[in-house]
């Protein structure tokens, strides 16, 4: 889980490096995948989360210059006041 979880972010860090005026991109993995990259995004982030995510299922992920943050999607509210 923790290789995958870093292995996934440092892929997210590639590409923001590759793309350094910003945009969108769409990326596209299964459900197991996804639910480690939000978890190591959002610690709150856990199994009861996994088990109700829909198929198929999408979420905004952004860089705040510092890290990356779950900003939306399926199922997801961003905690006010968070880091």
């Amino acid at each position: 889980g923790r290789a995958a979880q870093r292995r996934a972010v440092g892929m997210l860090d590639l590409l923001r490096s590759r793309h350094p005026d910003g945009g969108r991109l769409v990326l596209g993995s299964h459900g197991n995948l996804i639910s480690l990259i939000l978890q190591a995004l959002e610690p709150a982030i856990g199994y009861a989360f996994h088990m109700a995510m829909p198929t198929p299922a999408v979420y905004r992920l952004t860089h705040d210059g510092l890290r990356w943050r779950v900003t939306g999607g399926h199922g997801f509210e961003p905690v006010q006041g968070a880091r």
